[in-house]
Formats: C-alpha cells, structure tokens, sequence
C-alpha cells in the first residue's frame, strides 16, 4: 500500500459537511433571549425537537407547545449536528 500525500485543500473538501435541507434558520439570536440561554447561536439551524422535525417557525412553536419541562433540540452549527437539551422548567420560575 503506498501512502499518498493529502493537500490541506483536499482535507477540507473531505470534512465538509453540507447544511441539512430543511430546518429553521436562526438568522439573529438576542443575548439574554430564552433561546441564547439555551445555548442556541446565531446561525443555528434548527432541525428538530425531540423528534418532531422543524421546517418553519410555525413548526418550532408547535413542537414547543408538545413538551412540558425538556427539551431535546438538534441543530447544525459550523458543520456539525450538535445536541442540546432544554429544562423548560427552570424558565417558569
């Protein structure tokens, strides 16, 4: 087996990950929102929560609705799907 160099550009066209089709862009996030004390970035694309998939504003506040105290939200973020978890709860208080 003989070992090929491997171009940094080359590297980067193997690791890049194409944004999902669909979710919901979050274009702007407030600092101090409910959704930045979450952890949500602008930039953020939201494609679920839980496991209801969210394609439009109407579906993201749909899906919120269907959960009382936690959240799981997956979102894609700088090429990478990243996990985050919500406690609704401590937001009530």
């Amino acid at each position: 087996m003989e070992r090929e160099d491997f171009s940094l550009e080359a590297a980067e066209n193997v690791l890049y990950f194409p944004p999902p089709a669909g979710g919901l862009l979050l274009r702007h996030c407030i600092p101090g929102s409910p959704a930045a004390d979450i952890g949500l970035q602008s930039g953020d694309i939201v494609l679920y929560i839980n496991d209801y998939p969210v394609n439009s504003i109407e579906d993201y506040v749909a899906a919120r609705r269907l959960y009382d105290d936690r959240i799981d939200v997956r979102v894609f973020r700088e090429n990478q799907f990243l996990n985050l978890t919500v406690d609704l709860s401590r937001n009530r208080q």
